[in-house]
């Protein structure tokens, strides 16, 4: 993977902790609207590779990396996302919600136009903070304090009316 996943090339403190190449899929994984990884977030780096296509007739179309607590549309949650809303605006963003029904998005970056093929995804999370970059054709950010009260138990990637094709997803562990 190189020195592109790790977050401390230089500093021998982490470990990857999972790698999936999507060929098969695990059999700890949940699929549905979101592919649910059953992980407890620490000190993690997550590393997604992804070749976004076609979107839908929505008027948003999204991919995140979502730590969440539990399952279901109700379920509190922290997130990066790329979303494209359909007037042409995308940006990268850090939003959060208690309740699945308000959503908070403090950080966002927006982007000069609408993505399309190879893109990566990485979520450092980072306690007390979580630090969001897009790679696309240049480095897009989204940083923010992780919110109160949301402990995390599962990693989620999560598409809203867009073909996206997995490549891969890497968790790497930093040992403070």
């Amino acid at each position: 993977m190189g020195d592109a996943c790790d977050p401390n090339p230089t500093t021998p403190s982490e470990q990857i902790v999972r790698f999936e190449t999507f060929v098969q899929m695990p059999s700890d994984v949940t699929l549905g609207f979101a592919t649910y990884f059953r992980i407890v977030p620490a000190h993690d780096r997550f590393v997604v590779g992804a070749t976004l296509g076609a979107r839908g007739t929505q008027t948003t179309h999204n991919v995140a990396v979502l730590m969440s607590m539990g399952m279901g549309g109700t379920r509190p949650r922290y997130y990066c996302e790329l979303i494209d809303h359909q007037a042409g605006a995308s940006e990268y963003s850090f939003t959060y919600t208690y309740d699945g029904a308000s959503f908070m998005s403090p950080t966002n970056d927006p982007l000069p136009l609408e993505p399309m093929g190879d893109i990566t995804l990485t979520t450092d999370n980072a306690p007390p903070a979580v630090h969001c970059v897009l790679g696309y054709d240049q480095d897009y950010v989204a940083d923010d304090p992780i919110p109160s009260g949301i402990a995390p138990d599962n990693v989620e990637l999560y598409v809203g009316d867009e073909v996206v094709t997995f490549r891969y997803f890497a968790q790497i562990r930093t040992t403070p």
